[in-house]
């Protein structure tokens, strides 16, 4: 009986997770489908210079999301499935603490691009649009506990909805010859509803807002559990839009806008990594409960295939890059294909860290990764002060590239030996198949 109660409890969670897969795909589908495509009409509708605009704000305000977020994305979920709370009061208390931290961060970042930074109307509006914005995204808590529960269909149908909603609004903003403004806008409406729907569902679902409680005790429990995180996120947001705020006073707006036109097409590419490492969160933390030898092989084998999969995708993008950049964003944006070539590769380190964040949250050493993205941080900034006046769009590129991969290595090598072997053994691995099919051929 033991036996068979077990069985079947597995093959549920498999259920569920097969499931959630399928939700999640569908989901990020439409998102960066939408997205991507969608954005290349504003590109091409905006041009370089005031994509640049667009885009140099959206990397301010990004720079600021890990602070607002304060790592919520893994402590929630892994808080909701231990269950050591009250529900009522963990969301009660989660959502106060992403308000209260999303009014402070962008608050004290539009008062320092006021006073430090050069002052451009349109880029401050832009700024203040996106920062209402952002206190919309603080009901992704609810997303967390969807998570937990693998009902993801829930959150995923509120995001879908806002992703839609926010595309059509785009499209009439070109149709009707808009300035860059109302494209803020459009990011506001989709927040508007993202914030809306996840209530509206919550309440379907029984989850009734006037029960959450603020508990203070909790508060401290979050806070120093997710400090670590909530500190290398902003290392790894620094890493990841440094490059377009420092091309901005360096190149100026023109270069922005052909440098984010690249890393839109590669950051693309990131969707299956996103994917798979939120829809397997749920089920690492089963595995590394009950089976860890288990868990370790299900987590070399994700590092295996994301690591060889980047390789060949930038072999391909190595030789097509100029014939992508010339059809998806026309002539105008052709010196994208530069900074793609390198960019590229970075989907490889990018994904690596988003398995490896788990890790150190099961192993209670996110210090590891904290000290890597520091690393990572400061070497992107030195990079970047170093190789834009030189090589411009490509220097950042290359400074991007530089900078995520050393992460990897610092905590490979001086920080987590076992997430060393993980990451070498997924590379040999790898080539143990490639020899053993070959092999099998001749």
């Amino acid at each position: 009986m033991s036996w068979t109660k077990k069985y079947l409890q597995s093959s549920s969670l498999l259920s569920k997770l097969v499931q959630n897969t399928g939700w999640l795909f569908f989901e990020k589908a439409i998102r960066y489908s939408l997205s991507f495509f969608v954005g290349l009409y504003v590109a091409r509708y905006l041009g370089p210079h005031d994509f640049g605009r667009l885009s140099y704000v959206i990397s301010f305000i990004e720079i600021g999301l890990p602070i607002a977020a304060l790592g919520f994305s893994e402590i929630l979920v892994q808080e909701f499935t231990q269950k050591t709370f009250n529900e009522d009061e963990l969301l009660g208390t989660g959502l106060l603490m992403r308000l209260l931290g999303t009014l402070l961060v962008y608050s004290t970042l539009y008062v320092v691009y006021a006073l430090f930074f050069h002052s451009d109307s349109v880029v401050r509006l832009l700024l203040i649009v996106f920062s209402v914005a952002t206190l919309f995204r603080t009901f992704d808590v609810l997303d967390f506990y969807f998570q937990s529960r693998f009902e993801v269909k829930y959150p995923v149908l509120v995001s879908t909805s806002a992703v839609i909603f926010s595309a059509m609004w785009k499209l009439f903003f070109i149709w009707t010859h808009k300035t860059v403004f109302y494209f803020g806008l459009a990011y506001l409406f989709e927040y508007i509803v993202l914030g809306v729907g996840f209530l509206l569902i919550a309440h379907a679902r029984g989850i009734k807002c006037f029960r959450w409680k603020f508990n203070l005790e909790i508060c401290k429990h979050l806070l120093s559990q997710c400090w670590p995180l909530i500190l290398s996120g902003v290392m790894v947001s620094i890493s990841l839009r440094i490059d377009q705020l420092m091309l901005k006073p360096l190149q100026g707006e023109y270069f922005v806008g052909q440098y984010a036109a690249a890393v839109k097409i590669s950051e693309f590419f990131y969707v299956i990594p996103a994917i798979l490492s939120t829809t397997l969160l749920p089920m690492f933390y089963s595995l590394y409960k009950e089976n860890k030898e288990l868990y370790l092989h299900r987590l070399k084998s994700v590092m295996c295939s994301f690591f060889w999969g980047f390789i060949f995708l930038g072999l391909i993008v190595q030789v097509t890059a100029p014939t992508i950049v010339s059809f998806l964003y026309g002539q105008q944006f052709h010196e994208a294909a530069g900074p793609l070539v390198i960019h590229i590769y970075s989907g490889m380190a990018v994904a690596m860290g988003s398995i490896f964040s788990h890790k150190f949250v099961l192993d209670k050493t996110t210090i590891y990764s904290f000290w890597g993205s520091v690393a990572g941080a400061l070497s992107n900034i030195g990079l970047n002060m170093l190789l834009i006046p030189y090589y411009g769009m490509v220097g950042a590129a290359m400074a991007t590239l530089i900078s995520y991969v050393i992460p990897v290595f610092i905590v490979t090598f001086f920080c987590d030996r076992s997430v060393g072997r993980i990451y070498l053994q997924s590379i040999f691995y790898f080539a143990h198949v490639l020899k053993f099919l070959f092999a099998r051929k001749s």
